[in-house]
Order: C-alpha cells, then structure tokens, then sequence
C-alpha cells in the first residue's frame, strides 16, 4: 500500500504510458499526431523506443535492479507486438526493441553495482 503512494511509481507509470501510446499512436488513432521519428526523417520508430529507456532508467535509479528489470521486459511486451505484426522492417524492428531490452538490463545491472560499490 505504501508504495501505491510513492510518487515515483506513478510517474515511471506516466511516462511509460505516453511512450507507448507515441508507440502506438498511428494504430491507436490519436488524430493529427506524426510519430516521432517522423520529424528527424526516421520511418521504423526507433526514437519511440529509444524513449522506452527513460522510464526503465528511471525505475532502476529509484527502485533498484528488479524494477529497471521488470520495466525492461515490460516495454519489450509492449514494443515486440509494433516490430512483429505492424512494422514493415520486421527483422530490424524487432532487433531494436531487443537492443531496448539488453541495454534496460545493462544500465540496471550497472544502477545496482553503482549502489553496492556507495555502500
């Protein structure tokens, strides 16, 4: 129950949710909205899932090595659906949002011996 009033739960949340639906923004028809990779001449949503990693080093900064994990593989479930099914670059998408995942793990690794080594 305390942590349901840790604020930066709630706002690991937030952001995680608005990365998905940048995500997914075409699919879910927020309307008039480009992608953003759009802007800087990207066509496969790398910079979508390269913003991924803002929640999953913020959970791992707060909350330690399981959470950077857990969001980790959270944004894997939500971005591999995008690379599989809808992505023209199947192959490539799904490589990057693999990429998303062993770099989320390798900075909460990092996050974890960073703290060990304070103490």
């Amino acid at each position: 129950m305390k942590m349901l009033k840790n604020k930066h739960l709630w706002l690991i949340a937030v952001v995680f949710i608005l990365c998905s639906i940048l995500h997914y923004a075409e699919q879910i028809g927020v309307a008039g909205t480009e992608a953003p990779s759009e802007h800087f001449g990207l066509t496969r949503h790398a910079l979508e899932r390269i913003l991924f990693l803002v929640p999953i080093i913020y959970a791992a900064y707060i909350f330690g090595f399981k959470a950077g994990l857990s969001v980790s593989f959270a944004a894997l479930a939500v971005m591999l659906p995008r690379a599989a099914v809808v992505s023209p670059a199947t192959a490539d998408a799904i490589f990057e949002s693999l990429g998303i995942l062993v770099v989320g793990v390798l900075i909460s690794v990092w996050m974890r011996t960073r703290t060990r080594e304070k103490q």
